[in-house]
């Protein structure tokens, strides 16, 4: 709708004015003794009863139509308060006409409402020391047919739109592809996975370059990838390069739509050439009511697709299309046990030969505490019963005795014994107390005795720097293992730490600890597990950076060897190849990626006004959190685990089960993998915990992955009303966004210069405070952006997911005004 100003002629004629100045005049002189007498302090009242019973008619020689006066029987007060609604320079110009009559000597005020319309004085009003004040309040003003204005209905919305096509808890094992789907304009893309190697990127078919593999199965890559050769409708992006698989990812795609959030209807197969091996999962969000499996590939090796536990294709076939109807399939599934759950998918070879005991080979540090309070003692005793020393003497003495530096070879003894198990396995050794000096330290190697001849030669004396005994290992790991073995540490500590480090420089000793711990995971991939040796040992420092390490921690009193032996079970655990196909034979198999499971949901209306999505890391291996803004609904949530070679197992929110392998009662290798876990709305809260497991049996559960993360859409019907007001025409707004500030011309089509501002110390419109303009437009955009500042403080908090603010308004003309006010004539001394 064009909006338009109607500019009302600011024009008296000189008759007018003299028939005013007649009337106020007798008021005035009539009674020449008034100026002495108590009639004096009538003045107010008088004017009043001229204003209130004067006609506009009986100012002879006023043009009606300059001033867009429509009924001249209107009396002057009720003109003068149509003028303040609509135009109040007029208001306040005949105002003033009216006191310039008035005599010099007064000091008089015309007041509507509290504002000063006009005043003519000697002294000011705000030194009075008395005043008098007449008043009448005036309603009704406008009524049917009478002053009309306007209203102004601002809402948020926005034509951005964030895809995301998800991979499997693992796919391969060959080239790789995924079908792309959008309607409008694409704006950026990017990729995030975990790919086994090296590999070309290509998009319908236009190599995109090559591109390095994952550092681990835990640890995705990411890369922002070019957009110009993507096209609205269906792209093809292929992952091209030797016996790939991808452990979990996606691709994610920015793009202008009109089309809002929808809902899928449709899981879609990635396309694997080569073997196919696929372990995922899909999700219905709604009662399910029909489901129907369209498969298109190509193998001579009987197939196998299994939903949940339930075989539902076993067949093999040359380039066929499979059509498994919703008849066939509601006869053999539960419906109701599908309905608004993540089930495990599995599609692959039957009696294919997967790699049982195959693992990456193993690196690994063994990173231990040699300070003082490690050495043997005789607790229970003075410390200067000298002759007390020895297990024999201090049990004779009635000591306790302890030697946890015995304790710790023992338990190094063990770990290199199952860690060299396999014969490419290898093991390396870092004493440390006040430093981590060459002398306890021993390089990788698969030479049982001589690691064991560094462990026996060990001696308990110093201080205690964690952060040295971790960077020297992560330095040994760096100088002779590459990113292809299955590369952690495994540090065990008595204490707190005592001592810094310059690499990483935090100043404080078990800050330093937690540092190098994160610095050795996230810049290399090298996982960290943490021991606490005894009831001093620090433990929050030791739990801190497991978590940042992506390991875990354990604490023992005096059964250091049990500990060990788990951790070390864990690590031959955590490099287990257990989903990766053994290919045998040059042989070929093809899934197409048009192959999909189509299904129909009871649906719930699509969410309106600002649709944001929201991706969020986990704080640790463990768990991850997120809070849901006030007043916005949730479309969906989903979990995306990064689970490597094991499966995703169990997911928790808020204590309360959302996916448990285990209730398949199967062997994981039979049961899909999930990448990514819908979270149903209704279990979902304004503050939110979740917690993952990962594991390779029922008995056999870990951690997940620091690189798992909470992608959320949540959204809100962002929309404002204002009272009835006397214009709506724009302004130029100065906007202050969380992390950027914006001008923003609203409406687009305004001309104007008037500038307006919704900032932090700073909300006004125009010269005014917003509240208080008489602009319809101005009002329901400040009323708006008030609505979008969840704590009030300025701010405009809605770039949750950094889309671009699209504001609409909608005007309606015409609408009566029905406003009553106070008039007020104040005389002052």
């Amino acid at each position: 709708m064009e909006l338009k100003n109607k500019k009302h002629a600011q024009f008296f004629s000189i008759d007018a004015l003299i028939a005013l100045t007649i009337i106020i005049l007798v008021v005035i002189i009539v009674a020449p003794t008034l100026k002495k007498s108590a009639r004096e302090s009538d003045i107010p009242s008088d004017l009043i009863e001229v204003l209130n019973s004067m006609k506009i008619s009986e100012l002879d020689g006023i043009n009606l139509t300059e001033l867009n006066i429509e009924d001249s029987d209107k009396k002057v007060i009720e003109q003068i308060g149509e003028f303040y609604l609509t135009n109040k320079t007029i208001a306040k110009q005949l105002a003033e006409q009216i006191l310039f009559l008035v005599d010099d000597n007064q000091n008089i005020g015309i007041w509507y409402g509290n504002e000063l319309l006009a005043s003519k004085n000697i002294t000011k009003y705000n030194a009075a020391n008395s005043v008098t004040t007449a008043r009448q309040v005036i309603s009704g003003i406008g009524g049917i047919g009478g002053v009309t204005g306007m209203s102004t209905r601002a809402y948020v919305s926005s034509s951005s739109r964030v895809d995301y096509f998800y991979f499997g808890g693992y796919v391969g094992e060959g080239n790789i592809s995924r079908l792309i789907e959008y309607s409008g304009n694409i704006s950026s893309a990017n990729i995030e996975l975990v790919i086994s190697d090296d590999f070309e990127i290509l998009i319908n078919g236009i190599s995109q370059g090559t591109f390095s593999g994952s550092p681990d199965e835990f640890t995705p890559v990411v890369y922002n990838i070019s957009t110009l050769n993507f096209t609205s409708g269906t792209n093809i992006i292929e992952f091209a390069g030797d016996n790939l698989h991808i452990s979990g990812g996606f691709i994610k795609i920015s793009y202008d739509s009109e089309v809002v959030y929808e809902k899928p209807e449709q899981y879609k197969f990635p396309g694997i050439s080569g073997a196919i091996n696929l372990y995922d999962s899909f999700y219905i969000p709604g009662n399910l009511t029909g489901l129907e499996i369209s498969l298109h590939f190509n193998n001579s090796i009987e197939t196998l697709l299994i939903i949940g536990n339930t075989t539902v294709l076993n067949s093999s076939t040359v380039d066929q299309t499979f059509i498994i109807t919703n008849a066939t399939l509601s006869s053999i599934l539960n419906y109701d046990e599908l309905s608004q759950k993540t089930i495990p998918l599995r599609f692959g070879m039957k009696n294919a030969s997967y790699v049982a005991n195959g693992t990456m080979d193993i690196d690994v540090y063994s990173v231990t505490d040699l300070s003082g309070s490690m050495d043997e003692t005789c607790e229970g005793i003075p410390s200067w019963w000298w002759w007390c020393d020895g297990e024999s003497n201090c049990n004779s003495c009635g000591g306790i005795y302890t030697n946890k530096i015995q304790d710790a070879k023992d338990a190094n003894y063990l770990f290199i014994n199952m860690i060299l198990n396999s014969s490419e396995n290898r093991v390396g050794l870092t004493g440390y107390a006040t430093s981590a000096p060459d002398t306890t330290y021993h390089i990788l190697s698969n030479n049982n005795n001589s690691l064991r001849s560094e462990i026996t030669s060990w001696n308990a004396e110093g201080w205690t720097c964690i952060c040295c005994g971790i960077n020297k290992a992560v330095e040994g790991l760096l100088a002779n293992s590459s990113s292809n073995k299955f590369r952690s540490v495994v540090v065990m500590s008595d204490g707190e730490a005592t001592q810094t480090c310059p690499q990483q420089g935090t100043g404080n000793a078990a800050n330093d600890a937690i540092q190098a711990a994160c610095d050795a995971y996230n810049n290399y991939g090298i996982k960290v597990y943490t021991i606490g040796f005894g009831s001093g040992a620090g433990v929050q420092t030791l739990t801190d950076m497991a978590d940042c390490g992506d390991g875990s921690f354990f604490a023992t009193v005096d059964d250091l060897e049990s500990i060990y032996e788990q951790i070390a079970e864990e690590i031959i655990s955590a490099a287990y190849f257990e989903q990766t196909l053994e290919i045998i034979g040059n042989y070929q198999s093809k899934l197409f990626p048009n192959s999909y499971i189509e299904f129909e949901y009871d649906k719930v209306p699509d969410p309106k006004g600002l649709v944001s999505t929201v991706e969020q890391q986990f704080s640790n291996s463990t768990t991850g959190y997120f809070e849901i803004p006030e007043n916005y609904s949730v479309v969906g949530a989903n979990v995306i685990s990064y689970s490597g070679p094991r499966w995703t197992s169990s997911l928790k929110i808020n204590g309360n089960d959302v996916y448990n392998l285990s209730n398949y009662k199967e062997d994981f290798i039979k049961l899909g993998d999930p990448y990514s876990i819908n979270i149903p709305a209704s279990l979902i809260s304004d503050s939110n915990t979740v917690t993952i497991g990962t594991g390779l049996s029922s008995n056999n559960i870990s951690a997940g992955s620091i690189n798992d993360t909470i992608i959320y859409t949540i959204a809100k019907d962002v929309i404002s009303y204002n009272s009835v007001s006397a214009f709506a025409e724009g302004c130029i707004w100065d906007v202050q966004f969380r992390n950027k500030n914006s001008t923003i011309i609203i409406p687009e089509n305004y001309t104007g210069s008037t500038s307006c501002s919704y900032k932090k110390g700073n909300m006004s419109c125009g010269l005014v405070d917003c509240p208080d303009s008489t602009d319809a437009i101005q009002l329901a955009i400040y009323n708006l952006f008030k609505n979008m500042d969840f704590d009030s403080d300025g701010i405009v908090d809605v770039e949750l997911s950094g889309q671009d603010l699209q504001i609409e308004i909608s005007t309606l003309e015409g609408i009566p005004f029905y406003h009553s006010t106070e008039v007020q004539i104040r005389q002052w001394e």
